[in-house]
C-alpha cells in the first residue's frame, strides 16, 4: 500500500522514493520476487520462468543504478537545501527498511505459529469449495453428520465444518502423508481429484501438520466468514461513495470547464498538485474519442475494415507506411519554407514533443505492465525517454535542436511556459488530448493503442526524411528526426512494437470475452488511431447521432468513469 500509494507523487517525493529505491536493492529486497518464484515453480505448473534469473543477475547494477540516481540528484540541488533533500532520502530509506522489518516478522510469526492463520486459510478453501460441492457426497458422514447438510448455505458454518473434518477418519492429525482427505481422496481417480489447487493443497497439509491430536486440537476460534455474499454491502457506504464521487466531478467541472486549453496543460502536467482536474480530463478525451468514433468511415484514415482482422491491420500498416516513403521528394535547391518560419512550426511543436511518449506514462500501472501488450507499451515509453539517460530522451534533444535555433524555453511545468507567447493556444490541444487519455490507461487502453501506432507511424518516411533535408540546409542539428526513423521503423521499431501490441491485446480481449466484443474494441482502437487528425464539430457530432438513431442504428458509446 505504502508502495503504491508514494508512487503516484512522483516529484512531491522525489527524495523519499530516491531513499526507497536505494533500501529496496540495498536490502536485496529486489531479489525477492525471483526467489518466491523460484520456490513456488514446484507449486504451479507453469513453465520456468528464466526472467527471473536474469532479474537476479541484474541486482548489483540495480544497486549501483539506485546509488547514481540519489548522488546526481542531490548533486543538482542547491547549497541551501541539499541537506534537507538528503534527509529526506534517508527517511524514505528508513520507512522502507521498517517496513520490510515490520513484514518480515509478520511473516515469520505466521509460520512459526500460524495456527490460527492456516485455519483461516482452511476456512477460505471451504467457503469457495462449499457452492460448488453440494449433490456430490449423498449420505457420506463426516463426524457423524451428512456432508451435504453440512455443505448447505443454511447450515453452513466452516469453522465447525473444519472442526468436524478434524476429528473425522479422513484426517491423521499431524500427519498429512496418511491422511486420506490429502491422499487417496485427491489423487488421480479419488472423488475429490483436481477439485484443489497445489497451492490449497499445500494450505490442507500444512492444517493437518498443525493438529498434534484430536483433544490437542488448537482452541481458539479463526475469524468467521460470511460466504453467503460475494458482494457485501458497506452498511451505506456505497451511498456515501456515489456522493463523494459526484461532488469530486462538481469540482472538477466548477474548476477546470471555463480554463483556457494552455491552463489545463499547465494543470494536468502537474497533476499532483491538481488531482481534481481528472473528471474534466476524462470529458476532455472522451469529446475527442467520440467525435473520432463518430468520423471512423470518413475520407480521412477511413477504418479499413469494419471486423477486426489482423492481417488487414498489418496490410494498412504496410500501406501507409509505403505511402509515406515513397512521397519523400529529396530536398534540391531552397527549401519551400524559410528559415524563420521553419523555426517557429518547429517551436509551436515544442507542448507536444517535449512530452513525447506521455499517453503512455500510464502504462507503469501494475494491471498494465503485467500484460504481454503492456510491457511492450512500457518498453516504447522507455526507450522514449531514454532508457534512463537524460541525453537520449527525445524531449531532451528537442530542447538541445531548440537551443541550436536559438530559442530558449521556460521549464514546461511552470506558468512561464503555458504564457509564452510565441506559442498559439491551437498548439496545445493534441498535447492536452495526450494527457488526459494517459490519466486513465486502463479505462481508454484500446484508444490509447490505436493512438500509439497512428503517433510511431508517423515517425516514419516522407515527413521526417524532409524535415531532416530541411535542417541541413539551414545547417541545424538532425539527431531528433534521424533517432524517429530509425527508432519507429516497421520492421522491428516502435511502430512494429505498436501493431504487436495491439494484436495481442485483441488475442486478450478474444480469450477473456470471447470474439462478439472483437469488433467494438477494434472501432474504439481505430478512434483511436483516428484521434490526432482534425475532428468535426460538436454540432455535425449530433446530427450524425440522432441521423444513425432515425436509422435504428445505434452509435457506437465510449465507458464512462466519470459522470461529467
Amino acid at each position: 500500500m505504502f508502495l503504491l500509494s508514494i508512487g503516484q507523487f512522483p516529484r512531491t517525493y522525489l527524495a523519499e522514493l530516491l531513499g526507497v529505491n536505494l533500501g529496496w536493492h540495498f536490502s536485496g529486497l529486489n531479489a525477492v520476487g525471483p526467489i518466491l518464484v523460484r520456490k513456488g515453480q514446484h507449486c504451479h505448473s507453469s513453465t520456468k520462468d528464466d526472467t527471473c534469473i536474469q532479474y537476479w543477475d541484474r541486482s548489483k547494477l540495480g544497486c549501483e543504478l539506485a546509488l547514481d540516481a540519489a548522488i546526481k540528484t542531490l548533486a543538482e540541488r542547491s547549497n541551501r537545501d541539499r541537506d534537507t533533500f538528503f534527509f529526506r532520502i534517508c527517511v524514505g530509506a528508513l520507512i522502507i527498511t521498517n517496513i520490510w522489518k515490520e513484514w518480515a516478522s509478520s511473516a515469520d510469526c505466521r509460520t512459526s505459529n500460524c495456527v490460527d492463520a492456516i485455519k483461516t486459510d482452511m476456512i477460505r478453501i471451504l467457503c469457495q469449495k462449499a457452492p460448488h460441492a453440494i449433490g456430490y457426497h449423498g449420505n457420506r458422514l463426516i463426524d457423524g453428520a451428512k456432508i451435504d447438510s453440512l455443505l448447505s448455505s443454511e447450515n453452513f458454518r466452516p469453522a465447525e465444518i473444519l472442526e468436524r473434518l478434524a476429528n473425522s477418519e479422513f484426517i491423521v492429525p499431524g500427519k498429512p502423508e496418511d491422511s486420506l482427505f490429502y491422499t487417496n481422496l485427491v489423487r488421480w481417480g479419488g472423488p475429490m481429484h483436481l477439485v484443489f489447487s497445489p497451492t490449497e493443497l499445500e494450505t490442507i497439509s500444512a492444517w493437518i501438520l498443525t493438529l498434534s491430536s484430536a483433544s490437542e486440537t488448537h482452541e481458539t476460534d479463526a475469524p468467521e466468514i460470511s460466504c453467503t455474499d460475494n458482494n457485501p454491502s458497506f452498511d451505506g457506504s456505497t451511498d456515501g461513495m456515489m456522493h463523494l464521487k459526484s461532488e469530486f466531478v462538481r469540482r472538477s467541472k466548477e474548476n477546470f470547464s471555463k480554463c483556457s486549453i494552455r491552463e489545463i496543460y499547465h494543470y494536468l502536467l502537474n497533476i499532483e498538485q491538481y488531482p481534481e482536474i481528472l473528471p474534466y480530463a476524462e470529458q476532455f478525451a472522451y469529446n475527442r474519442l467520440s467525435r473520432s468514433m463518430a468520423a471512423l468511415n470518413s475520407h480521412i484514415r477511413p477504418i479499413p475494415s469494419q471486423h477486426y482482422c489482423p492481417e488487414i491491420l498489418e496490410y494498412w500498416v504496410s500501406t501507409q507506411h509505403r505511402e509515406q516513403v515513397n512521397a519523400y521528394r529529396s530536398l534540391k535547391g531552397e527549401p519551400s519554407i524559410t528559415k524563420e518560419a521553419f523555426i517557429n512550426s518547429s517551436v509551436q511543436l515544442a507542448p507536444l514533443i517535449l512530452i513525447d511518449g506521455a499517453w503512455l506514462q500510464g502504462m507503469l500501472i501494475q494491471n498494465c505492465i503485467h500484460s504481454e501488450y503492456g510491457r511492450i507499451l512500457f518498453q516504447i515509453l522507455y526507450e522514449e525517454t531514454g532508457e534512463g539517460d537524460v541525453t537520449r530522451h527525445h524531449a531532451n534533444v528537442y530542447r538541445e535542436l531548440l537551443h541550436e535555433m536559438g530559442i530558449k524555453l521556460p521549464a514546461i511545468e511552470t506558468r512561464e511556459f503555458i504564457q509564452w507567447t510565441r506559442l498559439l493556444d491551437s498548439s496545445f490541444e493534441i498535447p492536452v488530448f495526450w494527457l488526459s487519455v494517459s490519466c486513465f490507461p486502463r479505462h481508454f487502453m484500446p484508444e490509447i493503442l490505436g493512438l500509439n501506432l497512428a503517433v510511431e507511424l508517423a515517425g516514419v518516411g516522407g515527413p521526417y526524411m524532409q524535415a531532416r533535408d530541411t535542417l541541413r540546409h539551414f545547417k541545424l542539428p538532425t539527431l531528433f528526426v534521424d533517432i524517429h526513423l530509425a527508432a519507429d521503423n516497421i520492421s522491428q521499431g516502435h511502430t512494429a512494437k505498436s501493431l504487436l501490441a495491439i494484436k495481442l491485446y485483441m488475442d486478450q480481449i478474444a480469450a477473456r470475452e470471447g470474439p462478439h466484443n472483437l469488433d467494438s474494441t477494434w472501432r474504439r482502437i481505430w478512434s483511436g488511431v483516428r484521434s490526432t487528425l482534425p475532428q468535426p464539430s460538436l454540432p455535425w457530432l449530433i446530427s450524425n447521432t440522432i441521423s444513425a438513431r432515425l436509422r435504428g442504428k445505434k452509435a457506437d458509446e465510449l465507458p464512462r468513469i466519470f459522470s461529467f
